[in-house]
């Protein structure tokens, strides 16, 4: 099982990478790889540090207080930051619809 945890890494990393080049290549095309970029960071996070997280719903030691909180302080900052893209990208096509 640990082995499809490392292909979804990979194919996860690659897929940041490559909207990582259309965040910084393609202006048009900034808001919506941002998204996507925080978006699979914290699809990463969350698979990464899963066996933190299961260990804080069942009580046992596997994990310290630290490791677990800087987990979902990761995963809450990933996720704040792709809700800011989305926003904006939602502005920059209601900014497109309105210009007539």
């Amino acid at each position: 099982m640990s082995w499809v945890v490392g292909v979804i890494g990979y194919v996860t990393i690659l897929a940041i990478v490559y909207y990582g080049v259309l965040f910084f290549k393609v202006k048009r095309e900034r808001s919506r790889a941002g998204y996507r970029i925080f978006l699979l960071l914290a699809g990463l996070f969350l698979v990464s540090g899963s066996d933190y997280i299961i260990a804080l719903f069942q009580g046992d030691t596997e994990a310290t207080f630290w490791q677990r909180t800087v987990y979902f302080v990761l995963i809450l900052l990933s996720l704040s930051m792709a809700l800011y893209f989305r926003r904006k990208e939602d502005q920059s096509q209601a900014g497109e619809m309105t210009m007539v």
